[in-house]
């Protein structure tokens, strides 16, 4: 809950939860008690949490009214259908627990068509004459188990190979609530947006460090045209990162230096500063080592990397 607080002070509205469905349950009843649940906060988790929905307590269920989640498309079959009533039989007449697993969810649809599809595709093969049957062990043999699964259809849908990997299915958007529409959290149909709603910390801190050279690549003077206090191509870069975001955050630079306006350290302080909280991010000319890595993370690198010597010319 006390995380939850502290999250709630930040700009952010739109969360991912990727966590064990007994987890799930506890965060989401925590964060309707944190009042997030409202409208203006978007809630989606990872695909396969909609398999654990039934296995969850009702109350849970009642807390994540609005939350998405993506699941893989399965779809709508015969022979779908018939292995769900065989399934469901098979669980009544077998179940030894209070878990109810009375639907095999979309990995289980997946092992079970794979198993099927590969029992299939040797019956097939093994019916058929062959010359000179290729041997147990062999990259023969897989082609042409691979070759006749190609044409099969399971209860997950058809298999569809692309470089002898199965290609990636359809996803479907699945709402907590089960409308037609897709309902937030809050039950608003109006997508949030990152800028609402604001909390206590309304601009980003970006320290940037004083230099005495080099000044094309960081610089704390003022700029006219961002209306920011600091210049460079490095500020350039972090600017239109900032700017291609689909939502709006502000955010200012804040020079690391001392009152005499003087470097208030090393680049190892300035990481430690970030570390720290006392800056949100540092933006400039810094070099990623492994000691800095273990305190903040780094973007990826958008300038080259190596070591350089200038040493006169002999005649």
């Amino acid at each position: 809950m006390q995380e939850l607080n502290v999250i709630k002070t930040m700009q952010t509205k739109v969360f991912i939860v990727h966590a064990p469905h007994e987890l799930v349950s506890r965060i989401f009843l925590a964060a309707k008690e944190a009042e997030m649940m409202t409208e203006g906060y978007a809630w989606i988790v990872t695909y396969g949490m909609t398999d654990y929905l039934n296995l969850m307590d009702p109350m849970a269920i009642d807390a994540m009214q609005g939350v998405l989640s993506l699941n893989p498309y399965v779809p709508q079959s015969k022979q779908l259908d018939e292995f769900k009533a065989n399934w469901k039989k098979f669980y009544n007449k077998n179940k030894t627990s209070s878990l109810k697993l009375d639907h095999p969810g979309v990995f289980g649809l997946w092992a079970y068509g794979t198993v099927w599809a590969l029992a299939t595709a040797a019956e097939i093969v093994h019916g058929r004459q062959y010359s000179s049957f290729p041997g147990s062990n062999g990259a023969k043999l897989y082609d042409l188990l691979l070759s006749n699964t190609l044409n099969l259809s399971g209860v997950s849908g058809n298999f569809r190979f692309f470089n002898r990997s199965q290609e990636s299915t359809a996803f479907e958007i699945v709402n907590v609530a089960s409308l037609t529409n897709i309902l937030w959290s809050g039950d608003s149909i109006h997508t949030p947006k990152c800028s609402e709603k604001q909390g206590v910390r309304k601009k980003l801190r970006i320290g940037i460090p004083i230099k005495n050279g080099f000044r094309e690549l960081v610089n704390h003077d003022w700029n006219p045209y961002t209306f920011r206090n600091g210049s460079g191509f490095c500020i350039q870069v972090f600017d239109m990162v900032m700017a291609s975001l689909p939502y709006t955050i502000e955010y200012e630079y804040l020079p690391y230096m001392n009152g005499e306006c003087q470097n208030k350290g090393s680049y190892d302080d300035l990481i430690h500063e970030v570390y720290l909280q006392n800056f949100d991010a540092a933006s400039g000319d810094i070099s990623i080592t492994q000691d800095r890595s273990l305190y903040v993370d780094f973007t990826v690198p958008y300038g080259d990397l190596g070591v350089s010597m200038v040493v006169p010319i002999e005649n």
